[in-house]
Formats: C-alpha cells, sequence, structure tokens
C-alpha cells in the first residue's frame, strides 16, 4: 500500500488478503491511495475482487507490467517486496469508514 493523498490527523489502513482473489481494505484519514501487487497476490485465471472500507470498488483482471516491476526491484532490494501491478483507490468515492 501506499497512501497518495491523507487527510488531516493520523491516517491509517488496514489490509488483508481474504480469499485467493479478494482483498479487503479498511482505512482512516486517506483521501487516497495506491494498492501495490506483486505477482504472488494476483489471481490466476479469475478477476481480482477488492473492497474498500466495506464496498466493492474493483473487480476485474490486472494485467503485469514487467517495466514496473523492474522498477519496483530497483527501489527495493528484496523480490518479495517488489510489485509488478498497482490499482489507484479513491477513498472519498468508496465511502469513508466510520471509528
Amino acid at each position: 500500500m501506499e497512501i497518495v493523498e491523507k487527510e488531516r490527523g493520523i491516517a491509517r489502513v488496514e489490509a488483508r488478503v481474504v480469499s485467493d482473489s479478494t482483498v479487503e481494505i479498511a482505512t482512516r484519514n486517506v483521501r487516497r491511495l495506491r494498492l501495490l501487487l506483486g505477482p504472488g497476490l494476483l489471481p490466476r485465471g479469475k478477476p481480482l475482487v477488492v473492497r474498500l472500507n466495506g464496498r466493492e470498488v474493483f473487480r476485474g483482471e490486472v494485467v503485469e507490467d514487467c517495466g514496473l516491476f523492474a522498477r519496483s526491484l530497483a527501489e527495493r532490494p528484496d523480490p518479495v517486496m517488489a510489485y509488478s501491478a498497482q490499482i489507484e483507490l479513491n477513498v472519498s468515492r468508496a465511502g469513508r469508514q466510520r471509528h
């Protein structure tokens, strides 16, 4: 995850993979974020589903980008932390989670 834009206060993001093709994300004080996906997180043969603050905000196939993988690997020399796809998420459109 990468927080692109936040609101006032401390930004908080929690995410978990709940199945081989679904990611659930909860945020606080975040306006926009970027979901960074490594090859091991991309489902094969089915769509990726992303739920943000309880609402489905993405369902579809994610295309890997070898150039993005190479750049992220150069920034983070750990292949487990490198990513080959990303999805931009607008939290305000998805609705904010209340705490």
